[in-house]
């Protein structure tokens, strides 16, 4: 019977996981911003020391990003310059094609190198003794028409040998830029960057409207600016960190390098909004931890309410299927609906598996009749083989009244190897099946061989086997154990109780032949399968292997000598 096991929460409806996650997180950040508000607002004093200190960090942090994506700008513009296929000939009809299929080669991956670095507002090329495309630029929307034209008369009367490898501040139509050049295998090459987009990325670290943004040449002259008021050109004197006066305020100076000293990055940030006066901060932390306290507990009970209840229930649940017992499927009720979906979609896992043990076993059981048909066919191709060999004797001999014997004989041999495999029979019928072989056998030899058969108990004749077993030994006990030239032969099959088994019986089939030889003992004993080397070892292992299949285990073969002479083969089988 299935227990239901129900987790209630603020409704009798579902509630979702995300919704009661949202719901608690909103509870706990409204508190946290009133509660930490308070302590920021009067602890602020105290921390303002760190709060210069992460500026500076923050500072030195965009400026090293700045180089790099300036590096990385420089190393494209490199790539860019030592192509030597960008300007390549290519054959045209008309020269017109020519310059068109340039152009739009060499503005396509420009355009690719200005995509890939963001910081960029422009590149250029500018082929100074070329008849096509002396001069082609590149530029964001952030440079107007004019500005480019201007930039190309300065760049072309200018000596770019004095600015190569290194950025420089280039005046261009009112604005400011920082341009690299370097020479490639077909002239001159650069990029730029407006100064005021420097400016603009480094106020995200200072948004306050009075703070002041700089960039400044190594001797202290301020190249560009982003302020609400002027700055002396002595910017530099001062240390890092130290307090400046401007317009009756108080500042704090950042500053940092960038570009392997060329510039530097510097900031002004008042004083008045970092540093505030401190005070009863003991009560306030005090309450701080207090209400974190409280609203951890209430996590954890909620999370544990919630959440590990139903996970905890869904672990017992897989522990009790790991355990075997797959027909228990997990109780759907008022969880949340995460959870439901969880436990619906494991019943179904559950269900497949059932599913697939079940295709399984029948799989199995279809593989297991497949082999017991082949056994069976190896068994009797064998002893048909052998019936032949007998008439085709007999046949020689012109013993046509044997022949007619033996014909009846084989008759109800082949009777009896027409009884399924894998059904059981008796072992009178196992034994009137050995009886009616050796009468083939003598009919052979000419009554050179004394066969025996006994049972123990007459009841024992009703015990159950599988066909073959008993008459699979006596065959190869009249193949190797037979000399024509002794004078008596004997074979003996004896049915008994196993006394140290009071669930088995055992089968002894016993020969008056040379025995086995200790190899051969040593692989039939100890080995689960025979080795097939001749067809004895067929029989031998054909029997092996129905008993493995048929009896799971409880059934077993012993090889032994008989002294002086002889062998023993002991089959125990459960009654």
């Amino acid at each position: 019977m299935k227990k239901l096991v129900r987790y209630p929460l603020f409704s009798p409806g579902k509630k979702s996981l995300k919704q009661l996650l949202f719901l608690l997180f909103l509870v706990i950040l409204l508190v946290e911003i009133t509660v930490m508000s308070i302590v920021i607002r009067i602890t602020h004093n105290s921390i303002s020391r760190e709060a210069i200190k992460t500026s500076e960090q923050l500072l030195e942090y965009y400026s090293n990003q700045l180089e790099n994506q300036m590096d990385f700008a420089q190393k494209d513009l490199q790539i860019l310059a030592s192509d030597t296929g960008l300007f390549s000939a290519i054959s045209y009809a008309q020269p017109d094609e020519l310059y068109y299929f340039q152009k739009l080669h060499m503005k396509t991956y420009m355009q690719k190198v200005l995509d890939l670095n963001t910081i960029l507002d422009g590149i250029f090329v500018y082929r100074p003794t070329a008849e096509s495309l002396p001069y082609l630029a590149v530029s964001s929307q952030y440079t107007s028409y004019n500005q480019e034209l201007e930039l190309k008369k300065q760049i072309e009367t200018c000596s770019l040998s004095d600015k190569a490898g290194r950025w420089s501040f280039w005046h261009v139509d009112n604005q400011k830029y920082l341009l690299y050049l370097t020479n490639g295998i077909y002239g001159w090459y650069g990029i730029w960057i407006r100064a005021q987009s420097i400016l603009q990325n480094f106020e995200l670290l200072s948004p306050d409207s009075q703070s002041g943004l700089y960039i400044c040449s190594p001797n202290g002259i301020i190249l560009e600016s982003q302020s609400v008021f002027p700055f002396s050109g002595t910017f530099l004197q001062s240390e890092n960190g130290s307090i400046s006066t401007v317009n009756k305020k108080n500042y704090i100076k950042v500053i940092t390098s960038i570009n392997q000293e060329d510039y530097v990055l510097a900031a002004l940030l008042p004083e008045s909004e970092i540093l505030k006066e401190m005070s009863a901060i003991r009560p306030v932390i005090a309450a701080a931890i207090l209400t974190n306290l409280l609203l951890l507990l209430l996590c954890i009970f909620c999370s544990k309410r919630f959440v590990y209840e139903p996970l905890h229930y869904l672990t017992a649940h897989m522990k009790t299927v790991k355990d075997g017992n797959l027909n228990m499927e997990i109780a759907l009720g008022s969880h949340l609906e995460e959870f439901e979906s969880v436990y619906s979609t494991f019943n179904e896992m559950q269900r497949s598996i059932i599913t697939l043990k079940m295709d399984n076993y029948e799989r199995q059981i279809q593989e297991e009749q497949i082999r017991c048909q082949f056994l069976q066919s190896q068994i009797k191709s064998h002893f048909f083989l052998n019936c032949l060999n007998i008439i085709y004797m007999l046949a020689q001999g012109k013993q046509y009244d044997l022949i007619q014997k033996l014909d009846l004989c084989m008759a109800n041999y082949m009777r009896y190897l027409t009884h399924p495999a894998e059904k059981p029979v008796t072992i009178s019928q196992e034994l009137e099946h050995v009886n009616n072989y050796m009468t083939i056998q003598t009919l052979r030899y000419h009554n050179c061989v004394l066969f025996s058969c006994e049972v123990e108990d007459d009841f024992m004749n009703q015990y159950l086997l599988y066909p073959l077993m008993i008459q699979t030994f006596v065959e190869n006990s009249m193949k190797y154990a037979i000399d024509l030239e002794a004078d008596c032969n004997q074979i003996s099959v004896k049915v008994s109780h196993t006394p140290d088994r009071p669930d088995l019986f055992s089968i002894f089939i016993e020969d008056s032949g040379p025995g086995f030889s200790d190899e051969m003992l040593r692989q039939f004993n100890n080995l689960e399968t025979v080795p097939i080397s001749g067809s004895s070892e067929i029989g031998i292992a054909n029997v092996k292997s129905r008993i493995d299949l048929f009896y799971n285990g409880k059934g077993t073969i012993h090889f032994s000598n008989l002294m002086p002479h002889g062998a023993r083969v002991e089959i125990r089988l459960p009654k």
